[in-house]
């Protein structure tokens, strides 16, 4: 406390501005954080879960295509369309394999790659066999071509609708669990920003309070308990130094001002005592020079009598000789 209190004032401004500025910096750094993993965690979202959802959707339905193209190619009596029939079972079959390519690419949970590693083989057993199908139907031969559909390749097509239909449920709740850590993060961010500018805002009110007692309190004393009394004319007032900042450069300006007014006021003081006693002193010989003056006045008087009267002895003796 005593090195903030010893800072300048633009210091202390500075220093307060700055921690309020890194609480912010702080919370929107972690924010920032949270929020690219949150983004993350929408993009393998969208990558890993809505997308191969889709990817398997078109699956599900090639395999559709398929079957149905197996009931139709078993049913038709035109080679020709037949063939067309084919054709297009094989261009369902390309994509199915592009989709399941596609799909081993994204990232899988243990479990998820588990049944992933489960369908492929289970999805070139069933094709393996629903190509036999499409081959006897296409030769003619419907009968062993049905017989193949409604038993070796029915049994393995469950295999493959369960392993599709697993994968797809894997999707569901990994998507889930997704949703519910963006929840979480959620929630984890608005318990920040809350935490964070509630601290924020304490940091503030204790830089307030603490710049307020540091500036205005000092200023405060200085201007009534120091100047008024100034101006009163009472150089009695003590002056408490406090700190090195420009308050306490101007408690220090103030301390020494009252300290010069008193040795003027003790100089002005001596020089009065000196004046009076100079007139005293003055005021004394004056007495003496009247006192003087009245004793010379008196002797003088005293003279000029005896004067008169040696005169008159002489005027008298004068005709005294005269009439002899």
């Amino acid at each position: 406390m005593t090195f903030f209190r010893n800072l300048k004032t633009s210091s202390k401004l500075i220093v307060s501005f700055l921690c309020v500025i890194v609480c912010v910096a702080i919370l929107g750094g972690i924010a920032i954080s949270r929020v690219g993993e949150m983004r993350g965690n929408l993009q393998t979202l969208y990558d890993d879960r809505l997308v191969p959802v889709i990817d398997l959707d078109k699956v599900n339905g090639n395999l559709s295509y398929i079957r149905i193209g197996a009931l139709r190619i078993m049913n038709e009596q035109d080679a020709s369309k037949r063939q067309n029939i084919l054709n297009e079972a094989a261009d369902d079959e390309k994509e199915i394999d592009a989709l399941i390519q596609k799909y081993g690419a994204t990232y899988l949970t243990p479990d998820e790659k588990k049944t992933f590693d489960e369908f492929r083989p289970a999805w070139k057993a069933y094709n393996d066999s629903r190509l036999n199908t499409y081959k006897w139907a296409l030769d003619g031969e419907f009968e062993k071509a049905k017989h193949n559909a409604a038993t070796d390749a029915a049994a393995k097509f469950k295999v493959v609708d369960e392993k599709l239909k697993r994968l797809i449920a894997i999707q569901d709740e990994v998507g889930k669990e997704l949703y519910k850590q963006a929840e979480n993060d959620y929630a984890f961010i608005r318990n920040l920003i809350i935490v964070v500018t509630l601290i924020v805002i304490a940091i503030a009110i204790i830089f307030v309070v603490i710049l307020t007692k540091m500036i205005a309190a000092p200023l405060t004393e200085i201007t009534v308990n120091v100047a008024n009394k100034l101006a009163d004319g009472d150089l009695t007032v003590d002056v408490e130094e406090k700190g090195k900042d420009e308050i306490g450069q101007l408690s220090q300006a103030m301390k020494n001002m009252v300290v010069k007014l008193r040795e003027v006021m003790g100089n002005a003081r001596n020089i009065s005592d000196n004046v009076a006693s100079g007139s005293e002193e003055l005021s004394a010989s004056a007495q003496q020079i009247s006192q003087g003056t009245t004793e010379q006045a008196a002797s003088i008087e005293e003279t000029t009598s005896s004067m008169e009267q040696m005169v008159a002895n002489i005027r008298q003796n004068a005709d005294n000789a005269q009439q002899t």
